[in-house]
């Protein structure tokens, strides 16, 4: 399975790699290669500790070839105000689910899950243990 692992450690979070592994474990996600969004640097650890192939997917701001309605940014360059949700069609359109340690607060990982749960492809909360984080 492909899964996308969004796992972005904050210091509100202190995500671990142990925090992925047992994600995965509890989700049953046979993961075979693994999706991330942008720096999404635990989940690239995991993978990389694992040895499972895993692909990044940034969010290209200059890329306006395909935009209808590129905006300029304050330095007058342009920018497409659209490229999160054609990284999350990228997404969507190659995961097989995804694993989503979320403070409930980016809206970009809101579209995204709308997105996966429209196209009926399982997404994983997990919750993590903070008992032993100082």
């Amino acid at each position: 399975m492909k899964i996308i692992i969004c796992a972005k450690w904050t210091w509100e979070n202190q995500l671990t790699v142990e925090h992925i592994e047992e994600a995965v474990y509890e989700s049953a996600f046979d993961v075979k290669e693994v999706l991330l969004c942008d720096s999404d640097d635990v989940g690239r650890l995991w993978a990389e500790q694992e040895n499972i192939p895993y692909r990044v997917f940034a969010v290209n701001w200059s890329d306006v070839s395909r935009c209808k309605t590129p905006k300029r940014n304050k330095f007058g360059g342009l920018y497409n105000p659209n490229a999160g949700r054609d990284r999350n069609s990228q997404l969507v359109a190659e995961a097989d689910g995804m694993l989503l340690f979320w403070n409930e607060e980016d809206k970009n990982s809101e579209y995204l899950v709308k997105d996966l749960k429209k196209a009926n492809k399982r997404v994983v909360f997990p919750k993590i243990n903070t008992e032993f984080i100082f």
